[in-house]
């Protein structure tokens, strides 16, 4: 028995060594395979990563203001230090407009890369060239005008319209620098025509019946870079003492003039019950309010208005309020210029239809709300501040270089598309 045992032991030890000797073959090309077809998955994301680099380096180029062909080679040379260059045996390709595709337009860009896939173990069976592509487009927006800009970095529904509110808005845009998911945010029956909606975080919609209707995008862009203040190297008035309103029969104009250096300062608010005039100059409102009460009228061709120690502007509705900046100067394009470290101010505006403020309301730092009637003229004025509620009607237009006010920029956007 023992004898028949060591035998069949013997014997399938021998089975054992002939069947590994027909299996290891196959075991060995099948782990050959397996190594090899991974390697050519890496290569082939490898591919897609630098074409999807490059395609967006050429957006990019193209954006900022390059021609087609300094594009095309900004996005190959992005590919070539990605390790897909001539040297590298493969072939690249950049095309504006693309040659296929869902965005054959000039603000697009397409890179193709083919290279060559080189074989390992598979070569013992097949010489036959393998070739691997990858391809990639990125679209661009080129950056455009804001004559409404909300600076405030995180506050919900920084740039908001309500109630009523009817706003048209030609050549230029809504920029909102919150970072917020409701930076910009639209409800009740408002409506809004623009070029385009843009902010940093993202947009909400409340119910009701709001309409936006944007022609130069087809919906709110969303998660850009924040717009840069274009009034943030303008100085602060200098320093004056306090001045006295003075007197004026209330059925007749009262005519307010700057000092001898074109600057004068009104301590503990400013509040004007009747017709004014201002004379072309600067004017700090140092603490309190600026009000302008009913039945008001009040003008003002080239002032500008400093607004400091927490001045709050409060013009009531049924005034006539009637304010030009001035077109070249320190201050030009500034109607209202708000102390930049006020982050608690809220400005009321609300005006009738005749009511005209041609040029900048820039309060950075505090709130502004904007309701009833107001516009500039030919439509230029511009609303900078912290946050902005719109009620109100207002039309505003971007051909304004005449009237001095430097538009904030919306930054161009690149993104693949494909």
């Amino acid at each position: 028995m023992r004898g028949k045992l060591g035998i069949f032991l013997r014997n399938a030890r021998g089975n054992l060594t002939v069947l590994m000797a027909i299996v290891a073959p196959a075991v060995i090309a099948a782990a050959g395979f397996s190594v090899e077809t991974g390697y050519w998955y890496y290569l082939n994301a490898k591919a897609q990563n630098a074409a999807d680099i490059a395609s967006y380096a050429g957006a990019v180029s193209l954006r900022n203001g390059a021609s087609v062909q300094e594009a095309k080679t900004a996005a190959l040379a992005e590919a070539g230090t990605l390790g897909f260059s001539s040297t590298t045996g493969a072939t690249l390709e950049a095309n504006v407009p693309p040659k296929s595709g869902a965005h054959i337009n000039p603000n697009s860009i397409e890179v193709l890369i083919d290279y060559p896939v080189p074989r390992f173990f598979s070569s013992l069976f097949s010489n036959k060239a393998i070739d691997g592509n990858a391809r990639s487009v990125a679209v661009f927006a080129i950056a455009a005008d804001a004559c409404v800009l909300a600076t405030h970095t995180t506050a919900p529904e920084a740039l908001h319209l309500s109630g009523s509110a009817s706003v048209s808005i030609s050549g230029c845009e809504f920029m909102s620098n919150s970072i917020s998911d409701a930076a910009f945010y639209m409800e009740g029956s408002s409506a809004l025509h623009v070029d385009c909606v843009n902010m940093v975080g993202n947009y909400g919609f409340n119910g009701g019946s709001y309409s936006l209707t944007l022609d130069e995008c087809n919906n709110p862009r969303t998660h850009l870079s924040r717009a840069e203040d274009p009034y943030a190297n303008v100085p602060v008035p200098s320093t004056h003492g306090c001045d006295n309103l003075g007197g004026g029969p209330p059925s007749d104009p009262t005519i307010l003039s700057p000092g001898p250096d074109g600057i004068r300062k009104f301590c503990n608010g400013l509040q004007l019950n009747g017709n004014y005039i201002f004379e072309p100059g600067v004017y700090i409102i140092d603490g309190g309010d600026f009000r302008i009460k009913g039945n008001s009228i009040v003008s003002g061709d080239d002032v500008t208005f400093y607004l400091a120690d927490g001045t709050e502007l409060d013009f009531n509705g049924n005034s006539t309020v009637t304010f030009q900046a001035p077109d070249a100067g320190t201050y030009e394009g500034l109607v209202f210029f708000g102390d930049r470290a006020d982050t608690s101010s809220v400005h009321q505006i609300n005006g009738t239809n005749s009511s005209s403020i041609t040029g900048a309301i820039y309060t950075a730092g505090a709130d502004l709300v904007f309701t009833g009637d107001f516009s500039g003229l030919d439509g230029c004025m511009q609303l900078i501040a912290g946050t902005i509620e719109m009620t109100g009607n207002t039309t505003i237009n971007s051909s304004c270089d005449s009237y001095g006010i430097v538009w904030a920029t919306v930054p161009g956007v690149a993104s693949l598309a494909e």
